[in-house]
């Protein structure tokens, strides 16, 4: 019941020791433990944004509703992304080698889904870390995603130089960010993933196709990222380069950057520090939305509370929109007008992709719906 008071930032070991117990003398070999505790100071840490694997397949009956659990917990957050794992319960399309390489983290033997974990090591409050998925995660989502981020980091990452040449598919991209030398990592690495969102496809449990959101796609670097190779201050920066295969559609793929320890023996100690993600990486560098080339269209007001105006140049024809899981939640094949108003007032707070086909061609802009 003793307390600490640091008086000096940095490493301290904290040791105790116990001696005749119950005023008996005992064998002393055993008697003492210690710890080691690093106390930091303001502004040493870093903001954190944690990362969210998510297991799922388009086999499994259940997980459309943990879809829905996992969406209603990270609505209207900014520190938390969100990455799908194509594994766990059967496999699908969607599924790459990398998803399966991830099952390594069911510690028990047998996989499951929907179940995810939280920066490869932060408990989901069910007693079980999350290197363990948690299976079916629910209430206790909000708490550990407030937990997972209130972690202090002392490493940051950022995407930088992103470019997409349309012409060969080729992506170049830099990742770059500092590690503090107190941070903790025994061998630090960085991971860049290519994720892909509105993937169209069947759905177990759901009524007819969907569209898949967060998948993942591939790792660019290793699937356990690539050694950091920072200076003498922690400075780090690894440059990036992925030919998308033709079936990617490009205008629908981020990228998501993070640093993590990596302990092949332990599998406990593969720890997300910090990550990153960017906007669609065919308009990440200019951070707008990707529209065709010969369509001229917009939407206001973008975030809107109760309608959303859509307007063209040319003939509108059809409108839809979708929300983040990918389903449907308002088409209109018939506008045949230049404008158009859609009421929100029914669709649920969070972001939507809204697609109009004009006389010119397709075009999509992103929007929000706020209460």
């Amino acid at each position: 019941n003793a307390s600490f008071t640091p008086t000096t930032l940095g490493d301290h070991a904290i040791v105790v020791t116990v001696s005749n117990p119950n005023g008996v003398a005992d064998n002393v070999d055993n008697n003492e433990a210690s710890v080691s505790v690093f106390v930091y100071g303001p502004g040493m840490k870093a903001d954190r944004i944690s990362l969210l694997e998510h297991f799922t397949t388009a086999q499994c009956p259940n997980c459309p509703d943990g879809d829905q659990r996992i969406h209603t917990a990270i609505s209207g957050r900014n520190d938390v992304i969100w990455l799908s794992h194509h594994a766990g319960y059967y496999t699908d399309n969607m599924t790459v080698s990398e998803n399966n390489t991830m099952l390594t983290f069911f510690m028990g033997g047998s996989t499951y889904a929907p179940a995810a974990m939280l920066d490869r090591s932060v408990e989901f409050g069910d007693g079980r870390y999350a290197v363990d998925p948690t299976f079916f995660p629910g209430s206790t989502l909000t708490q550990s995603f407030n937990a997972a981020v209130a972690v202090p980091t002392f490493v940051t990452v950022d995407i930088n130089n992103v470019n997409y040449n349309r012409d060969n598919r080729t992506l170049t991209a830099t990742v770059s960010g500092h590690v503090a030398t107190f941070a903790g990592l025994s061998n630090p690495r960085v991971s860049l993933y290519l994720v892909e969102d509105s993937i169209y496809g069947t759905q177990a449990g759901a009524a007819g196709k969907i569209y898949h959101m967060h998948v993942m796609r591939h790792a660019i670097s290793d699937v356990w990222g690539d050694d950091m190779n920072a200076d003498d201050n922690g400075d780090f920066s690894l440059n990036f380069s992925y030919a998308l295969p033709a079936t990617y559609n490009a205008k629908n793929c981020k990228l998501i950057a993070f640093v993590s320890n990596y302990n092949e023996a332990d599998r406990l100690d593969r720890r997300v520090m910090n990550a990153k993600q960017t906007g669609y990486i065919t308009t990440a560098a200019a951070g707008i939305d990707e529209i065709s080339d010969n369509v001229e269209m917009n939407v206001y007001p973008n975030p809107t509370t109760s309608v959303l105006n859509v307007a063209a140049a040319s003939e509108i024809r059809d409108v839809r929109i979708m929300n983040v899981l990918g389903q449907e939640v308002y088409a209109n094949s018939n506008v045949n007008a230049q404008t158009l108003q859609v009421n929100t007032t029914a669709f649920a707070t969070g972001m939507y992709v809204v697609t109009v086909k004009t006389n010119d061609g397709i075009a999509t802009r992103r929007i929000n719906v706020v209460r």
